[in-house]
């Protein structure tokens, strides 16, 4: 971690994203008891219906009286939570597709990557609101599901790749040189060295799946109110917003802020990785 760290040092930005992402989580995990009133529940049906920020509600009310920065907070636990566990589904279809292609080759490799091939035709945006649209409401471990089982295309084709490239290197010749099978190979001497590329392409794959749930829930089609995400709490002002600008603007500077952040981040860790001593990372972007 501190080798780490210190190569954050050569990117611009990463180590205060790096501080930055840290704060968010901490402010997410907490969420619950720092959060000034319930996140669901009305400080005062009349009076304090849409007030404007002030001492006592500093991001304002929204219309039915709820603290925005409470919301705000517990907002923060329900997006980066959704986002993460999605993009470790994502991650663990991927690798383990990716290294069937790549480790087996033949039939396997050419029907994984038409799969994938396939996946990648169709806009990832799309294809979630015509699936939720088809569907109706979801609950979040369905959205989970939904957003995890959309996003490990790209990294399916990045990991085969990866996969083929290592089983040339002259530790895993020496591995088969000795009768190791296959399947062992990859698992044991292929797939560890896979971490740098998987840290890098998940960090920058939360960022992008923040800001997909962010425009779903803000169209109706996300996490469905009274439970907060930022997107349903732009969505509470986006009739007013030049009235009641405080309903839009503070959820949209938070998945802002955080979505910077962490591709500020995932740069910095591919930067980093790909000049120490934990093996390349070429392109790690979320392909869509």
């Amino acid at each position: 971690m501190r080798a780490l760290w210190h190569r954050l040092g050569d990117a611009p930005g990463a180590r205060a994203a790096f501080v930055l992402v840290a704060l968010l989580i901490a402010l997410a995990v907490c969420a619950p008891w720092i959060a000034p009133y319930p996140a669901d529940a009305s400080t005062d049906v009349i009076a304090s219906k849409l007030l404007a920020p002030s001492a006592a509600h500093p991001f304002g009310t929204d219309p039915f009286s709820r603290d925005v920065l409470s919301r705000v907070l517990v907002g923060a636990r329900v997006s980066l939570g959704i986002a993460a566990v999605a993009v470790l589904v994502a991650t663990a279809v991927g690798t383990c597709v990716g290294a069937v292609a790549g480790g087996l080759g033949g039939i396997a490799d050419a029907l994984c990557m038409r799969v994938v091939d396939v996946g990648l035709a169709v806009p990832r945006v799309l294809l979630v609101i015509a699936i939720v649209a088809l569907w109706g409401a979801q609950s979040a471990l369905a959205l989970i599901l939904l957003l995890g089982g959309t996003g490990w295309f790209g990294l399916a084709r990045l990991v085969r790749n990866e996969v083929r490239a290592l089983a040339t290197r002259d530790f895993v010749r020496a591995a088969s040189a000795l009768g190791v099978p296959r399947a062992q190979r990859v698992v044991r001497h292929v797939v560890p060295h896979l971490a740098p590329l998987l840290i890098a392409h998940a960090t920058l794959s939360t960022a992008s799946v923040i800001a997909l749930e962010a425009s779903l829930s803000y169209l109706g089609l996300g996490v469905r109110p009274p439970t907060p995400s930022w997107g349903n709490i732009m969505l509470d002002g986006a009739g007013s917003v030049g009235q009641y600008w405080w309903l839009t603007l503070f959820p949209a500077l938070a998945t802002i802020v955080t979505v910077a952040a962490l591709h500020t981040l995932g740069d910095g860790l591919r930067s980093a990785f790909s000049t120490g001593q934990l093996g390349p990372v070429r392109d790690v972007s979320p392909v869509r």
